[in-house]
């Protein structure tokens, strides 16, 4: 992948011809500066915006080749972000912050609530169902998630701790990936 802007007259590279895999279950971190790259890098992994050059497959499709709605389902049913500073709806509760996507998605409230329970219950939270976000910590949840789901985590850090955590580390250096 690469990935330019326009800055006036100029072009700012951002990403050059960054070539990544991650296999299910894997769990990858990449570390890197500020400025390095690493949010347009997961952009571009998320279908949130487009590359300059090259391609992101997720599951078998091109992005590139689908509409922002078609990019938008394939996000919605097949992966989600977590930020440092979670992006959690405060006024929901754990319960209907996981069952947001399908709600997105018109799956039935009941079919859905139950889903998000069963997830819940997953990841050993199932007696906070209730529980404001604010009132919880993400905590290791991820790495049993990546160790009984077989879920595939691209972990974008600056702490070299979390990182330590990955299979695999790789270091955004002035937009080339390196290992």
């Amino acid at each position: 992948l690469s990935k330019h802007f326009r800055e006036g007259a100029d072009a700012v590279r951002v990403l050059d011809r960054v070539d990544l895999d991650v296999l299910r279950g894997e769990r990858v971190a990449i570390v890197g500066t500020s400025g390095s790259g690493k949010s347009t890098l997961m952009h571009l992994l998320g279908g949130l915006d487009v590359p300059s050059a090259g391609s992101v497959r997720l599951m078998g499709q091109d992005f590139s080749g689908l509409s922002e709605r078609e990019r938008g389902r394939l996000r919605n049913g097949a992966l989600g972000f977590v930020y440092q500073f979670h992006h959690l709806l405060p006024e929901f509760s754990a319960l209907e912050n996981v069952a947001m996507p399908l709600y997105i998605r018109r799956v039935a409230r009941a079919e859905a609530d139950e889903r998000a329970a069963q997830m819940l219950h997953a990841v050993g939270l199932g007696h906070r169902l209730d529980h404001a976000p604010g009132e919880r910590s993400g905590g290791d949840l991820m790495l049993s998630l990546n160790e009984r789901l077989a879920t595939s985590f691209v972990i974008v850090t600056h702490d070299e701790t979390l990182a330590a955590r990955a299979q695999r580390t790789l270091r955004l250096v002035d937009g080339r990936l390196c290992s």
